[in-house]
């Protein structure tokens, strides 16, 4: 979405999501996903370490915050690191 802004400087647009980090052969990474989709439903039977609620704020930076509910599960202070070594925002 672009709004009124100078001649060649776009607004990113700020998507709320969850998403949750799962274990896998020593590994962890994030898998981020809709708010229409609960925590538990796209775990499955995955090893899941964290999850909650993210988004990228205008200048590319992910927050993280909340809790799933769903899976007893709430976010850790590295889920931001992991979350921007696993997926980087265009900048």
């Amino acid at each position: 979405m672009i709004l009124s802004q100078p001649a060649g400087y776009a607004q990113r647009n700020i998507v709320k999501s969850k998403y949750i980090i799962v274990e896998r052969n020593g590994m962890e990474a994030a898998v981020v996903f809709t708010r229409l989709l609960l925590h538990h439903e796209v775990a499955g039977a995955r090893n899941v370490k964290s999850a909650g609620y993210c988004q990228l704020d205008v200048n590319g930076n992910w927050i993280v915050g909340g809790r799933s509910e769903s899976l007893c599960l709430g976010t850790r202070p590295q889920d931001v690191e992991l979350l921007s070594e696993i997926i980087s925002p265009m900048k």
